[in-house]
This record gives C-alpha cells, structure tokens and sequence, in this order.
C-alpha cells in the first residue's frame, strides 16, 4: 500500500546540481488573505488537522503557476513533530531534519473532491513548510492554533479555531525560494498523487510552541509522527526562486 517508486517525504538534493534544475517559477497563491467562514481543528490520533471551510468557493484559496498546471484548492492543513527539537519534520535537507513541519493540502479543482482527486496522478499539490526554534515571533497562524491546543491533547478532540486567512503563515514573502518534485501522501494510503512544494527557506517557532504541541496525544502512544525517510528513485526536484 505504501512502498511504491515515488513515496514522501526525501531527502532534498538542494544543493546537487545534478538533481536539481534551477529555474525562475512563480507559484501564485491565490486568494490566501481570504478569512474562512470557520475554522475546525481536530486530533485524530496521527496529527491536528484544521479544516478550513469558505461558504462561497469563489473565495476559496487554491494555487496554480510554477510547476502546476491547473488550479489546485486548499482542502485542510496539519503539522508533523517529533519527540525533542532535533526531530520532527518529514523532509530533510542534506539528512537534517527540523523541529516540524507543516502541510498545506489542495486538490485540483477539475476532480470536483479531494476523494476524487487523490486517486489520480496529478490530483493533489501540498505546500510544506519546515521550523527551526528561534527567538523570533513565529506567524500569527502558529499562534491562533497553538491557543487550542490545550483543547486537543486527546484523540479524537476538536474545537473550533477564530478563522484566519491562510496568509497569515507567512507564506507569501517574495524571497522565499522553494523544490518541487513529485511524491506521494506521507500517511496510508500513501497514495503517489502529489506534487509537492517544499520551502527551502525554515520558519520561527518558539521552544515553549514546540514543548506545547509535543503535549499532544497521538494513537498508541507515539511521540512523533513524522515518516521515515523514502527513496529519491532518481526522480526529478526543480528549484523555484520564489512563490
């Protein structure tokens, strides 16, 4: 089910030229400063998850330009971490992974579902953005669910969440540089249908945020959901300038 030719997460070759093609690519995300008319976050034993939900699609968030050709909508976001700071993201650069990860999913809209969408090639894309500790203030989209997370140290918990748009990770700033490649989901069915989009750049989280979400409990106990590492197979990573 999971051990097909082109699994996530890998270890990004940023800095082999022979796996790495340099190319100026705008990936626009599209109506990203946009406030959701709700906001719903939930342990479901592996991660928190929030879905976002927008009663006219017309305001909905989806991404097209660089390595995508088609409009792709948000369907949900959630964080991978680990048991302590030197772990917790799913990609790694040069076999070094950071404190968490999150991921940004969306569907290619012309599939009309994520359900849909997920068994096709060319279904899904999914933004990853990686934290490091820092003395820094980490985005106003870290903190307004931090401020739950209390409320979802149970599995199966949920809450409501004050809507925020999805600018607020910060995810907009025109220096960001960031590896496209494609790959598969990272939790069964690991279906191989995503292109993913991998910020190269790391983002701040303080050490109390990363002490909080490790308070969260995960089914059997785990202390980290982060996937090990899969093979590259000689598959193609491009580098974009900026989003």
């Amino acid at each position: 089910m999971c051990n097909g030719n082109n699994q996530s997460p890998v270890d990004l070759p940023w800095r082999r030229s022979e796996s790495v093609i340099l190319q100026p690519g705008v990936l626009r995300l599209n109506n990203y400063r946009n406030v959701p008319n709700s906001m719903r976050a939930t342990n479901n034993g592996h991660t928190i998850e929030i879905h976002p939900v927008w009663r006219n699609n017309a305001y909905r968030p989806y991404l097209s330009g660089g390595p995508l050709r088609s409009q792709y909508v948000v369907e949900q976001f959630h964080f991978h971490w680990g048991q302590n700071n030197n772990v917790g993201s799913e990609h790694t650069f040069r076999g070094g992974r950071s404190s968490m990860e999150l991921h940004i999913v969306h569907w290619k809209r012309e599939y009309g579902s994520f359900a849909a969408a997920m068994q096709r090639r060319d279904g899904l894309a999914v933004i990853a953005a990686l934290y490091q500790p820092s003395t820094g203030r980490s985005s106003n989209g870290i903190q307004q669910i931090w401020r739950q997370l209390r409320n979802l140290r149970q599995e199966n918990s949920a809450v409501q969440v004050s809507p925020f748009p999805l600018s607020d990770f910060g995810l907009l700033n025109p220096t960001h540089r960031y590896m496209s490649y494609f790959g598969s989901l990272t939790t069964p069915t690991c279906n191989e249908a995503a292109t993913w989009l991998v910020a190269l750049n790391l983002f701040p989280i303080s050490n109390n945020e990363l002490r909080d979400i490790r308070l969260v409990r995960l089914r059997h106990g785990d202390r980290h959901n982060y996937r090990p590492l899969q093979r590259l197979n000689n598959r193609r990573f491009t580098s974009y300038r900026s989003y």
